[in-house]
């Protein structure tokens, strides 16, 4: 069996209220929306993998326009804001999602973006199981030596059982590596 898989980093980081941007660091967000959703349906993808994707708008839009083939499987909190970032789009069902925070994210991106990795069990049509571990790590160290302690401290990760398949898209962030670290 084959599954079409498309993980994009969508560069959708923007935070507001009322549809008027508080916080904005990735210029003309809003403006590539569209052409994002039209592509992904475009894609033939039996999986896709977003990361920086954290307003429900934004989410509900590329759902409308993937149509409702798709499974819609993100985290969000009552603010709209989706843990994160991250969501899958499926045409498999998800026997479970959940969502785990970086305890070592700096303070700017707990507010707005409470950066972590999402763990969706895709049921296939063999009942095979496909875990995606939607990665989106944190941008900056706030103490050195931190970035690269990350996934030992942090941690979270499910042991998969025997035959079972993960794909681990992510966004990394980054940065230089600090003094010691390889």
């Amino acid at each position: 069996m084959s599954v079409r898989f498309v993980t994009l980093n969508t560069g959708l980081y923007r935070f507001g209220t009322l549809n008027w941007p508080i916080y904005a660091p990735v210029p003309h967000a809003a403006d590539r929306l569209p052409a994002l959703a039209k592509a992904l349906s475009e894609s033939q993808a039996d999986v896709i993998a977003l990361q920086e994707i954290f307003t429900a708008g934004d989410i509900n839009y590329l759902h409308e326009v993937l149509g409702s083939d798709y499974h819609c499987l993100c985290n969000q909190r009552m603010t709209g804001w989706v843990e994160g970032g991250v969501v899958v789009f499926s045409k498999y069902p998800a026997a479970s999602v959940s969502f785990y925070n970086w305890q070592s994210d700096v303070l700017l991106e707990k507010v707005f973006g409470s950066k972590g990795f999402q763990h969706v069990e895709l049921t296939l049509p063999n009942d095979q199981p496909l875990h995606v571990i939607n990665l989106h790590s944190i941008a900056v160290a706030e103490e050195e030596g931190m970035q690269g302690r990350i996934l030992v401290d942090d941690g979270g990760f499910t042991t998969l059982g025997e035959h079972h398949v993960a794909i681990l898209p992510h966004d990394v962030n980054g940065v230089p590596a600090p003094t010691g670290v390889q």
